[in-house]
């Protein structure tokens, strides 16, 4: 029977009156949380392999220097270059690791890389870090032009360092602090640790020189002068690059990070017991807190490399299986 007034409208779905207030987008899939895990950990890569090249590029002047010979050293171990580049002139080393394609540690493929991830979680990144992902794989891409190719060369890699900053930067104030972000922070703290213990072991006992060199990666050279208005000594820069909780670049703030993003993740053990990353993450962090920079700490540094290394596994074990793992919550 029709009705010969208006019927009201009927609908399950909720209207703008009485929308209910969310602060989670629901669950984080494993693949999601594993992409973002290796976005951290390819940008982080990218980071330090342009900061060595960096390195090499103020000390070309000089290729008769030690540090030279350990930069170029780093570079053939971290993949950097093609096998058949890994003796050749400096010059030529930092080219490759600026253009080649057919190496896994190459600016280039660490950039694809880094993409290849960010493309599977777009609508995880606000537009403006995903243009930073772009922007990165460009300036890897673009031909290095000019008459002054050391300069060139030096450029593209400030360049570069500027867009990860950015990207950095956008990390730390555009996404909510979820879980989709720890997961983030996780791969990019445990890959910025594991560089800098690999820096630390190749240049912390070394010259005035090496010790410069290793200041530099760590970004702390203002930092140290300020303290100790003193060319580079052992003790004070390993204090800085290794033991102080309140230098960012640090292998112990490093620590510190991942013990609190791993405190925040989902507990999935009904045991009481700490996670097996959490065990590893708070040993390691334990024991370099209990250190002194006077003492030879390169079975210590070398321990925690191998720790973060384990570290990464026991997550990617816990959190980032596809198969069995269940969706984590993302107000985690």
């Amino acid at each position: 029977m029709l009705s010969d007034t208006p019927i009201a409208e009927t609908t399950l779905l909720p209207t703008l009156d009485r929308i209910a207030i969310r602060r989670t987008p629901g669950a984080l899939p494993s693949r999601a949380a594993d992409n973002l895990f290796w976005l951290g950990r390819y940008v982080e890569r990218t980071e330090a392999t342009l900061r060595l090249i960096r390195a090499l590029l103020t000390r070309l002047s000089d290729s008769s220097s030690e540090v030279v010979a350990e930069i170029t050293s780093l570079v053939s171990f971290w993949s950097v270059v093609p096998n058949d580049l890994a003796s050749a002139r400096p010059l030529l080393i930092a080219r490759a690791a600026l253009q080649a394609t057919d190496a896994p540690g190459s600016v280039p493929a660490l950039a694809n890389a880094a993409r290849a991830a960010a493309s599977v979680i777009r609508d995880r990144l606000s537009p403006d870090a995903w243009l930073a992902v772009t922007a990165l794989v460009a300036i890897g891409q673009a031909p290095l032009d000019g008459e002054d190719f050391e300069a060139a060369m030096a450029e593209r890699v400030d360049a570069a360092l500027r867009i990860i900053a950015s990207f950095s930067g956008l990390v730390q104030e555009n996404m909510t602090r979820l879980g989709g972000w720890r997961f983030l922070e996780l791969g990019r703290r445990i890959e910025r640790g594991i560089a800098t213990c690999r820096i630390v072991r190749q240049f912390g006992a070394g010259s005035d020189q090496a010790l410069d060199t290793l200041l530099e990666f760590v970004d702390s050279r203002i930092t140290y002068r300020q303290r100790y208005v003193m060319a580079a000594a052992r003790a004070p820069v390993i204090d800085l690059a290794v033991l102080d909780p309140g230098n960012p670049r640090s292998i112990v703030f490093q620590l510190d990070q991942i013990e609190v993003h791993l405190a925040a993740l989902p507990q999935l053990g009904t045991d009481g017991r700490l996670s097996p990353p959490r065990q590893i993450a708070m040993a390691a962090a334990t024991a370099l807190r209990m250190a002194d920079a006077t003492a030879d700490l390169t079975d210590m540094v070398l321990s925690t490399e191998s720790a973060l290394m384990r570290l990464s596994d026991a997550v990617s074990a816990a959190y980032l299986s596809h198969v069995d793992a269940p969706e984590q919550d993302e107000d985690a």
